[in-house]
């Protein structure tokens, strides 16, 4: 118990909150130790207050770390009502928010969505969890504290991170991947992260970087500075997030000033997905800050394809003739830069690295502002 009370002053995210329920079990399970039960929920009040966002969210931004916690605090009231101890308000309440994030984040799939860190639990395990915290009302479209934004039309499901780094002590497993989102048609993945890895730190320091998901790099840098010690240095603070959802389309746009104090570029980034989730686009604008950019950088878009899909260049390499898993047919096209196909990797669960290929957009930034727009849209619909 005494090594409990130390973890619960010192810890955060998952393990301060597992620490709490280790307490809590320990005093239910004890006869005269009924202390440590409030102890384990004074601290638990603490750990719900400092890290679950108002939308259900976890401080670290991670929907792998938010299903972890959300677990914890389901079997945290299991135990008191086995205990005969009533669920504090402020329990429920939190069950009930961190249940609407992780629906959030779901996939056709029934999986999560893989942004910074960790494993998607099975399906079943997720049914299991949403069940037990008899989750009603609405689908989130928008998670404004936790800073994403939910696109779903038609079979095609968007989900695009546009908001600020978490806080330091909670972005150590972080992906410095700012406005980087994926992309799905059904179960297939069609742009998705290059994933996490469970055992090497040297692959997880690289499928953290920028260059490993769908997103923006310039002069082939970290849009935030990973550290040794795990955190961010320099990192993407200011946000500023648009919405507008008609009947015919969906349009999101995000802003980040990760690589502002490096080069005075500020990146802005619109997802446009309509004709029934059959097109997607994009418009990536870099402004200067500083007037004209004191040198020229060079700028990779990146779109990482599932290890199954088939691709192909045409029209002269202007743009690329898509094939996904399950069969359909999808066309990319671009305006500015120069379109190429590269290797790149997808980790998944605890399977080794696949070798999979990506679509890049390059090209060089020297003018006060730069536009390039893509476009991906399905074939013979």
């Amino acid at each position: 118990a005494a090594m409990l009370h130390k973890s619960l002053n010192d810890a955060a995210g998952t393990d301060g909150f597992s620490a709490a329920r280790g307490l809590l079990y320990a005093g239910l399970a004890l006869e005269g130790r009924e202390l440590w039960i409030e102890a384990a929920l004074t601290a638990l009040d603490g750990l719900m207050e400092r890290e679950i966002l108002k939308d259900g969210g976890h401080i670290s931004r991670s929907p792998a770390a938010l299903f972890e916690i959300l677990t914890l605090l389901i079997d945290t009231s299991a135990a008191l009502m086995a205990g005969g101890y009533p669920t504090p308000e402020a329990v429920d309440m939190a069950i009930e928010r961190a249940a609407g994030a992780v629906r959030f984040f779901r996939l056709a799939s029934g999986g999560l969505a893989s942004f910074h860190g960790g494993f998607s639990p099975d399906a079943a395990v997720i049914d299991q969890a949403l069940n037990l915290a008899v989750l009603e009302g609405k689908l989130f479209q928008t998670l404004p504290q936790s800073g994403f934004e939910r696109m779903a039309q038609g079979r095609s499901l968007v989900i695009f991170d546009a908001g600020a780094a978490a806080p330091g002590g909670h972005d150590g497993a972080a992906h410095a991947a700012p406005l980087g989102f994926e992309f799905w048609h059904g179960k297939d993945a069609v742009f998705a992260a290059c994933g996490n890895h469970p055992l090497s730190a040297e692959w997880q320091d690289f499928l953290r970087g920028t260059a490993a998901h769908n997103a923006l790099t310039l002069d082939s840098r970290n849009a935030c500075e990973i550290r040794e010690t795990g955190g961010f240095g320099r990192k993407n603070r200011r946000t500023e997030t648009r919405r507008m959802d008609t009947k015919t389309y969906l349009l999101a746009e995000g802003l980040h000033d990760g690589y502002e104090s490096l080069n005075g570029l500020i990146h802005r980034r619109r997802l446009y997905l309509g004709d029934k989730g059959h097109d997607l686009r994009g418009e990536e604008r870099l402004s200067c800050t500083i007037g004209k950019p004191l040198q020229s950088s060079r700028f990779d878009i990146r779109f990482h394809l599932h290890p199954r899909a088939v691709v192909s260049l045409i029209q002269g390499g202007t743009a690329a003739l898509l094939r996904l898993p399950g069969g359909s047919g999808w066309r990319f096209h671009h305006q500015g830069g120069q379109l190429s196909i590269e290797e790149s990797v997808w980790v998944e669960g605890d399977q080794p690295p696949r070798k999979t290929t990506q679509l890049v957009i390059s090209g060089a930034v020297s003018e006060a502002e730069t536009l390039l727009k893509w476009a991906l849209q399905r074939e013979g619909v």
